[in-house]
């Protein structure tokens, strides 16, 4: 985000600047985000957030959610720990220490000098060129179960939003989410344009999954920018159930 569209998204939401005060940790992309659900009558009871990195989104859904139940999951034992130190004084965010993926064992994972953009699958060529400074460190194995399977202990009090943010893995999550996807109202899912990720899907594959499973595409809730403006690269999209 360019620094006079975050001011003038401070200015429309003066709310904000106290969140920046008083939040544990904010991120302006997640408090927009969680604004604009609400404008449009999102109000789920539970939120299952996958690729939860160090708990933007969680923090931002239950600060600005009411009585919401967040479940967080995140392969990144790193930013889940500091992920636990920001929600050190929440009761209602839950932590679950895993990849979600599309079978159940274990997989690589490459952690990126920012971890926001850390991802089962490797860097692709234009993300590396857009972004030279966000390099892959290292790689890691890490669990990765069916999400069917990692929320088969959670109590899942409805209506329930999912998000997805697993940079170009979604196709993975929802091919393991079956009976989930029976139970949720709303899907908020990241997608990536161009090459920012080997074998990610494309919009269409996604969004032929989402109808599949009963959903229909219900708009854009936020936009990620190329550092020269020039470009839309990622979109978080969300969608309905019919």
């Amino acid at each position: 985000m360019s620094f006079l569209y975050k001011l003038s998204q401070f200015l429309v939401f003066p709310s904000s600047f106290r969140a920046i005060l008083f939040w544990p940790k904010f991120s302006l992309a997640s408090f927009l985000i969680v604004k604009r659900l609400k404008s449009i009558g999102v109000n789920p009871k539970t939120v299952i957030d996958v690729g939860a990195n160090v708990g933007q989104f969680a923090i931002a859904a239950h600060k600005l959610f009411k009585n919401v139940n967040v479940i967080s999951v995140e392969a990144n034992q790193d930013a889940i720990e500091s992920f636990k130190k920001n929600i050190k004084n929440i009761s209602k965010i839950e932590i679950i220490s895993s990849a979600a993926g599309d079978y159940d064992g274990s997989a690589e994972f490459f952690i990126n000098s920012d971890s926001q953009v850390s991802s089962l699958l490797e860097l692709g060529n234009i993300r590396s060129a857009l972004f030279p400074k966000s390099t892959v460190i290292l790689s890691k194995v890490v669990p990765i179960s069916k999400l069917d399977n990692l929320l088969s202990n959670s109590i899942l009090n409805e209506p329930i939003l999912l998000k997805l943010d697993v940079q170009g893995a979604e196709e993975k999550v929802l091919l393991g989410a079956d009976f989930t996807l029976q139970r949720v109202k709303w899907v908020l899912i990241e997608f990536g344009f161009f090459d920012l990720y080997k074998g990610e899907p494309s919009f269409d594959a996604i969004y032929k999954m989402m109808i599949g499973h009963g959903f229909i595409f219900k708009g854009v809730m936020n936009v990620h920018l190329s550092p020269d403006g020039s470009k839309i690269i990622e979109m978080d999209a969300l969608f309905l159930k019919t």
